[in-house]
């Protein structure tokens, strides 16, 4: 058998396993009810994968050498080509490969976002099935987005109708434009970080000690102590009703759907990267074990002082030394009357925006400053908090950078409502609060009041 032969075989191999998989994902999708993969199935895409990329690495292997001989017959002159130069082309090849790919998966079925809610709410209606919703089905399980996802006869929107839909849901948020985001493909995150709890010499970096260069001393070995982070995504569901009027009426639907969602979407994450529970969604910033709150004064009460200014300095004090650019006051609109009554020195404690020095926001103790609707009670752990949004680390589900997270929509037909999924987790990967070098308060990213009665 010749190299031509041998790679019409490889093709053809590497052609069945694509109809293999694609098959895999129609079952998926026509099963309705049940998990999106059953474990038989998931290891039979991942055995699938793994035998056609070999396939596609022989494949590209005999096209050069075909290639090759083709050149050298024709110029019998030509000196052979050395290892390193077949490689190269090998590597030029591959990469065209796969811009070619990504070109073609990258290509929109749908015209807009309208287009493809048609299409689902037809499939509710008269149970007829676009042919392109399948298709984007079968692209997120090509790229591991369906893994976990309770299919129920539902859909994934398009990357570009995510794109439309998830930044902008940043605008009315608060802290959702300002943590630390990361894409996964999977359905969990570990990563790695220095266990740090303490400044103190000989124990920075989680235990590493630093010496004056005296070669007449002592050394104690010494090495950094690292964590593991964990990462869960959890399941949120957006669920928007429509009445029949609107049904009929889609591009006022899109922008009910679209500007609904963003609103809802924002406020709602807000909310869980605040105060999650860390079990049924993120662990928010109030449940993280490195928070701190500090002590209220003596006779204080919620009564005759709500919020004092030594409340503020000694949050203040409370933070992470370094931090102090990108940290943020988050308190109770409740709050605020008080708050506009304090003085530090001769300045007021809460400058406006475009105040003295003409910041562009508002300052509280030269710190940015936003009324929170999620923060508690008066009164209560978490009605004014000082936090570095940056520190929170949020990870969602997601194909690469043109799908920043993976959204399913269904219609449930009786109710007139479309379904959306989303997941997502988070936290601050902080195990505990920082002993400081020269101190016994401890330090943090995340700084609360204690309780007034």
């Amino acid at each position: 058998m010749n190299n031509q032969e041998f790679l019409e075989l490889c093709k053809k191999r590497s052609a069945q396993l694509q109809t293999e998989m694609q098959e895999i994902a129609r079952t998926v999708q026509e099963r309705g009810d049940g998990p999106a993969l059953t474990d038989q199935e998931r290891d039979k895409m991942v055995a699938y994968k793994n035998e056609q990329r070999g396939f596609q690495a022989t494949i590209a292997q005999l096209e050069a050498d075909i290639e090759a001989e083709a050149r050298s017959t024709k110029n019998p002159t030509d000196p052979p080509k050395t290892r390193s130069q077949r490689e190269a082309e090998e590597r030029a090849q591959d990469a065209e490969r796969d811009a070619n790919r990504e070109r073609n998966s990258d290509e929109r079925l749908f015209k807009n976002f309208r287009d493809q809610i048609k299409a689902v709410i037809r499939k509710g209606q008269t149970g007829e099935t676009d042919q392109r919703l399948i298709q984007v089905n079968q692209r997120a399980v090509a790229t591991g987005m369906s893994e976990n996802v309770d299919v129920e006869g539902g859909f994934f929107l398009e990357a570009e109708v995510v794109n439309e839909m998830l930044p902008k849901a940043d605008f009315g948020a608060v802290l959702l434009p300002e943590v630390s985001k990361r894409v996964i493909s999977g359905r969990s995150l570990k990563i790695y970080g220095v266990d740090e709890s303490s400044r103190v010499a000989g124990q920075l970096s989680g235990g590493i000690a630093i010496y004056p260069a005296d070669e007449a001393d002592a050394y104690t070995a010494s090495k950094p102590k690292f964590k593991k982070v964990e990462f869960d995504l959890k399941k949120i569901i957006a669920l928007c009703y429509m009445t029949d009027e609107e049904m009929d009426d889609i591009p006022a639907l899109e922008s009910k759907v679209i500007t609904e969602f963003q609103d809802a979407f924002g406020t709602e994450l807000d909310g869980y990267l605040y105060a999650g529970d860390g079990a049924t969604v993120s662990e928010g910033m109030l449940n993280t074990p490195s928070m701190v709150t500090t002590t209220i004064e003596g006779s204080q009460t919620l009564s005759n002082g709500p919020v004092l200014l030594a409340n503020l300095t000694k949050m203040r004090s409370r933070l992470l030394p370094g931090l102090r650019k990108d940290a943020l006051w988050l308190v109770n609109q409740e709050l605020e009357p008080y708050l506009l009554t304090l003085m530090a020195g001769s300045f007021p404690a809460l400058l406006p925006a475009g105040g003295y020095g003409g910041v562009p926001e508002e300052r509280l103790l030269g710190i940015r400053y936003k009324v929170f609707e999620h923060c508690k009670a008066p009164g209560t752990i978490g009605d004014i908090t000082l936090c570095v949004p940056k520190r929170y680390v949020m990870v969602q589900k997601g194909g690469g950078l043109k799908q920043a997270a993976s959204i399913h929509v269904r219609f449930l037909n009786d109710e007139n409502v479309l379904k959306f999924t989303y997941r997502f987790d988070g936290k601050v990967p902080d195990a505990a609060a920082l002993t400081p070098r020269n101190g016994t308060l401890t330090l943090s990213s995340v700084v609360t009041l204690g309780t007034r009665s």
